[in-house]
C-alpha cells in the first residue's frame, strides 16, 4: 500500500529517490537496532507531498501550521505530508509522522528522526561518495547528523552565497 501510494504521488525520479531513502534507512536502522520496518516506511513516504502545488500547501499550512509559511517552500512538504497522510491515508503512527516532519531540517528528536534525515541526504543516488557517512551513521547517529548539518551549511555558503 505504501509503495503504491508513494508511486502515485511522486514523479518517477522522486519515487526512485524514496525507494533509495527507504533502503538506506533500513540499513542504518538495522545497525542501530531500530525497527527496520518503521525506517523503511518513513523513508518511502518522506517526500509524499513534495510535488504538491504551492496553493494546496499554502492552504494546509494556513490552517495547521501558519508559522511554517515563513520557511522556504522547499521544506513545506515535510509538514504537509503529515497532514496529507492523516487525511488521505488514515495514517497516525506518530513515530513515522514525527520522522517525516523533521526530515528536511534534521531537527527531530530520536533515532528514527535522525535516520530519515541522514538517509535522505546520503542515499546512493545523490551523486557523491557517501561511504564515510554511511559508516558513521551505523556507528553514531548524532555525529553523522551533525556532520551532515555542517556540510549542508558549508554547501549553502558556497553555492547560494548564504552566510549564517
Amino acid at each position: 500500500y505504501f509503495k503504491e501510494t508513494a508511486e502515485a504521488t511522486c514523479n518517477p525520479h522522486r519515487y526512485e529517490h524514496s525507494i533509495r531513502v527507504a533502503e538506506t534507512a533500513e540499513k542504518i536502522a538495522a545497525a542501530q537496532h531500530v525497527d527496520v520496518r518503521l525506517a523503511y516506511q518513513a523513508g518511502l513516504l518522506h517526500d509524499i507531498t513534495k510535488a504538491m502545488p504551492k496553493e494546496e500547501g499554502t492552504k494546509i499550512l494556513e490552517v495547521y501550521r501558519p508559522e511554517w509559511l515563513k520557511y522556504s517552500e522547499k521544506i513545506w512538504h515535510s509538514y504537509t505530508a503529515v497532514i496529507w497522510m492523516k487525511q488521505n491515508m488514515g495514517f497516525y503512527d506518530e513515530r513515522i509522522l514525527h520522522a517525516i516532519e523533521h526530515h528536511t531540517l534534521g531537527d527531530g528528536a530520536g533515532k528514527l528522526c535522525r535516520i530519515i534525515y541522514i538517509a535522505d541526504k546520503i542515499e546512493p543516488g545523490r551523486g557523491y561518495d557517501t561511504t564515510k557517512h554511511m559508516q558513521l551513521a551505523c556507528k553514531d547517529l548524532r555525529a553523522c547528523s551533525d556532520l551532515i548539518h555542517e556540510e549542508s551549511k558549508e554547501y549553502r555558503k558556497t553555492k547560494e552565497g548564504v552566510h549564517e
